[in-house]
């Protein structure tokens, strides 16, 4: 679609979203659950420049882009009231925020008075975070022992990969045609992972910071599978 512009253009999109959720949740055997959640998103989600390019007298329209591919906010949270007898009271609390982007330039070009190719190249990067945390008051639970533990789970997350799509366009006088083939790629995710464990047992505090980690270098291999569009108008 580059080739149909004409002169420089400059887009910018900004923006801005809300987002405000009441859950009142009962199941059996556990007290009643709330929660609130108001959150508002704000951002650049894509900004782009064009403009006609000439190289060894061919013509080219070359673009230089940034494009917020994701956002990521999730939030939940759980507490069991359990019989002393079957098993110790407890809660749980998971969060997990992020966001991945890509960056990258791309050109088109008529190489017949009908065909033009186009391409581009991206690279992606990213950030965020998960949260876990597990309270469990055995005090009540004559078959455990008498303490109170609480862990809590933390992760670092990056984000990294590269993209490409390779696309064509075939206009008539009346009505046009469009491929785009997008091939398969891996996006990295690298994990810091953290463990802290505070416990109370028989009323005497011991905590530890961390338990375990930080633990560097963890990764994890997300394959985006190929992808291919068709579209046309008349």
């Amino acid at each position: 679609g580059l080739v149909y512009n004409e002169g420089v253009l400059l887009a910018l999109n900004y923006s801005y979203s809300r987002v405000g959720l009441n859950l009142d949740y009962r199941a059996a055997g556990q007290v009643n659950s709330t929660a609130d959640l108001s959150l508002g998103f704000s951002n650049v989600s894509s900004m782009s420049f064009v403009s006609p390019l000439t190289v060894l007298e061919k013509e080219f329209i070359a673009s230089v882009f940034y494009n917020r591919v994701q956002d990521v906010y999730t939030e939940a949270f759980f507490k069991a009231d359990a019989d002393p007898i079957l098993g110790a009271p407890f809660t749980a609390a998971y969060g997990m925020t992020g966001n991945i982007a890509a960056a990258g330039a791309g050109f088109g070009t008529t190489i017949h008075k009908r065909l033009s190719i186009g391409a581009s190249l991206s690279v992606l990067t990213g950030d965020g975070s998960e949260h876990l945390r597990t309270d469990i008051d055995s005090t009540r639970d004559t078959t455990a022992y008498n303490q109170q533990l609480t862990w809590i789970n933390s992760s670092d997350l990056d984000y990294s990969g590269l993209s490409a799509t390779i696309s064509a366009l075939y206009r008539s006088e009346k009505w046009s045609v469009g491929i785009v083939f997008s091939p398969a790629y891996g996006l990295t995710q690298a994990v810091d992972y953290y463990a802290q464990r505070v416990s109370v047992h028989n009323l005497i505090p011991d905590s530890s910071r961390p338990a375990y980690g930080p633990l560097h270098g963890s990764e994890r291999e997300i394959t985006i599978p190929y992808t291919v569009g068709l579209g046309g108008s008349v």
